[in-house]
């Protein structure tokens, strides 16, 4: 049985990772951190990462220099935050 997470959880998973990276990491290796080994299902994670890493640093929401990921900015974190506010809210 596949494990099946929602877009929710899996947002929450990826800003849990760019707030938590201690050590740069390259974007390039960023895109292939969840690749499986299927050739068509790899080609699609990867034009995802790309489309959401371009859209984070369009919001000014990670640090980027030389081609590597430093972290979440300042304002990515307090994004960060009020998005858990509002997914998790009970």
């Amino acid at each position: 049985m596949q494990n099946k997470t929602s877009g929710v959880q899996e947002m929450d998973r990826l800003l849990n990772f760019l707030n938590n990276i201690k050590n740069p990491i390259l974007i390039e290796e960023f895109y292939r951190l969840e690749l499986t080994g299927d050739k068509i299902a790899d080609d699609l994670l990867i034009q995802v990462s790309k489309m959401t890493i371009q859209q984070l640093i369009n919001d000014g929401m990670i640090n980027i220099k030389n081609e590597k990921i430093y972290g979440l900015t300042d304002k990515g974190v307090e994004m960060y935050s009020i998005f858990k506010e509002l997914a998790y809210k009970k």
